[in-house]
């Protein structure tokens, strides 16, 4: 619960109404508002002003619109592209990561090992490092 001037309510999607105050404010012994719009409400999580949420202590938001999710070192971006495992990132705009390591193109196309990347838009690397696969699913070895 914050401890200084409340100044507006936020709703977290699936969970509870939030009070926001301004930056700096303590919700708790150590913790404070990182930046304009952001508040601390339960044990260290901070929530964005569009209501993304990082939820354990020590987490913070990464950039503009993106967020650490609910569960520890998970990334969500505002439009809902999911990081799952700590360290992975989003290759680039329209990809996701959907199981640890695993990256998803816009198009379905899937990268199984951890540690593979999307090689360029449309493709990406598949189930054997170095090989890549195209929007028709051919694959280039």
């Amino acid at each position: 619960m914050l401890r200084s001037k409340l100044n507006s309510t936020v709703v977290v999607p699936g969970s509870m109404k939030v009070t926001v105050g301004p930056p700096g404010t303590q919700a708790e012994a150590g913790h404070a508002v990182p930046r304009t719009g952001h508040c601390v409400f339960t044990s260290g999580q901070l929530v964005g002003p569009c209501g993304q949420t990082v939820c354990r202590a020590g987490h913070a938001v990464v950039f503009a619109g993106h967020a650490v999710g609910r569960s520890a070192g998970h990334f969500v971006t505002c439009s809902g592209q999911t990081v799952v495992s700590r360290g992975h990132s989003v290759a680039c705009a329209g990809h996701r990561v959907c199981r640890a390591g695993q990256v998803v193109a816009t198009n379905g196309q899937c990268v199984v090992c951890a540690g593979h990347l999307v090689v360029f838009r449309g493709h990406c690397v598949a189930t054997v490092a170095g090989h890549a696969v195209s929007r028709t699913g051919h694959c280039v070895r």
